[in-house]
């Protein structure tokens, strides 16, 4: 195993391999960060699995959207209130009670009331 003293040793006595260390360092971070990017990048879809679908009625349709999509709005099944997604009250709900809407319109018709907390 090549301790760190080791690794300064050759750094000062061979200019090649010292470039090569921070070659492979610099090509390490610059993978991570492409990654980081197109994982930033990435549009994840919220798909809502329906057990029971001969239960389901028009009022409990709701029209969901993405995590990313800027003006949604998310409310828990069991709550009252509506957040739009960019809210930390938002981030702190069970995802298996959210429900998405595109509009204020939307949530508001379906009984939830707007939190001004964010």
């Amino acid at each position: 195993m090549i301790s760190g003293q080791m690794i300064l040793y050759f750094i000062k006595k061979s200019k090649i391999f010292g470039y090569l260390i921070l070659s492979a360092i610099f090509l390490i971070l610059s993978y991570l960060i492409f990654v980081l990017n197109v994982l930033l990048l990435m549009d994840f879809e919220t798909v809502q699995i329906v057990k029971n679908p001969s239960k389901m009625t028009m009022s409990s349709v709701v029209v969901e959207t993405s995590h990313v999509d800027k003006g949604a709005f998310v409310a828990s099944s069991r709550g009252k209130y509506f957040y739009p997604t960019s809210c930390s009250r938002a981030r702190s709900l069970s995802v298996k009670n959210m429900l998405y809407f595109k509009d204020k319109v939307s949530a508001e018709a379906q009984g939830y009331l707007e939190y001004n907390g964010c």
